[in-house]
């Protein structure tokens, strides 16, 4: 197996770059797959770690993971209020257009200020 790409360590973070197509962990979802991102790299670098955010199963990018629990809760909780500042970069194929709305997974057209929470998706 091809060792994970990692783009940063130290005693509490680990970043790695998640390529397209695999899951980050174990989930209902999941059944049938056998390979997980957080199980590979947890085996590569021989220490528990801990993801604080997620990514989609196409989606490749960059992932952060604690080494602690207590590190994990902190970071979670700098994503889930939105300190954390994200990027996203599209690679489209032919002529995308000019102008584009943006939608969440459940159909909501998403806020245009990032700093604004997406309105919650109905459950």
């Amino acid at each position: 197996m091809t060792p994970l790409n990692l783009l940063y360590q130290d005693e509490h973070l680990v970043a790695v770059h998640k390529p397209s197509g695999l899951l980050v962990h174990r989930s209902a979802l999941a059944r049938g797959e056998t390979e997980f991102l957080l199980q590979r790299l947890r085996d590569q670098i021989g220490k528990r770690v801990y993801p604080v955010h997620r990514l989609d199963r196409p989606t490749s990018g960059v992932m952060v993971f604690a080494i602690s629990s207590t590190v994990a809760g902190l970071l979670s909780d700098a994503f889930s209020e939105r300190q954390v500042e994200k990027r996203y970069l599209a690679v489209v194929r032919g002529k995308a257009p000019e102008k584009n709305v943006w939608t969440t997974r459940c159909g909501k057209r998403m806020a245009r200020d990032p700093r604004r929470k997406c309105p919650p998706c109905p459950r």
